[in-house]
């Protein structure tokens, strides 16, 4: 388990940073003026300089790594049903999500603002829910076919 763990922490760590990079340097090539963004205006408004901006933008997509990584522990627990898995790590996702997401001045402290991201979060949740499910259903219909294969022989 502690190994899981750490596994868990690094991978979490690793993938929210490198996700955090693509999206910023998406965003940054979206403006299109030539200059490297790691977070909106507001957030780069809050640093003294450039630099600041980029380590404390690693940081935070650190802990949105952690987050999601350590959050799918959730799902191991096999005592529950998967409703139940999905319903508990939705919302443990979004209270330890939404602060960060602030903090990362992504949408001001505002409500029409928090609703619009609630309303993108738990679209991206749902689409992120069902590739997922996909994935898992072809999986066990995989293993199954296996199993039957080896009954047959």
């Amino acid at each position: 388990m502690k190994k899981t763990l750490l596994n868990r922490v690094y991978n979490g760590i690793v993938t929210g940073i490198f996700i955090g990079f693509m999206i910023s340097i998406l965003f940054s090539v979206l403006v299109g003026d030539g200059n490297y963004y790691p977070a909106p205006p507001r957030f780069m408004a809050m640093h003294s300089n450039q630099i600041n901006s980029i380590l404390v933008s690693i940081a935070l997509w650190s802990v949105i790594g952690l987050i999601f990584s350590i959050g799918g522990l959730i799902f191991t627990n096999t005592d529950w049903s998967i409703l139940k898995m999905t319903v508990v790590h939705f919302l443990t996702a979004y209270v330890c999500f939404l602060p960060i997401a602030i903090l990362c001045g992504w949408f001001p402290l505002e409500l029409i603002s928090i609703l619009l991201f609630t309303a993108i979060y738990i679209v991206i949740y749902i689409v992120i829910w069902m590739i997922s499910s996909i994935m898992l259903r072809k999986e066990v219909e995989e293993v199954n076919e296996m199993l039957k294969k080896r009954k047959i022989k």
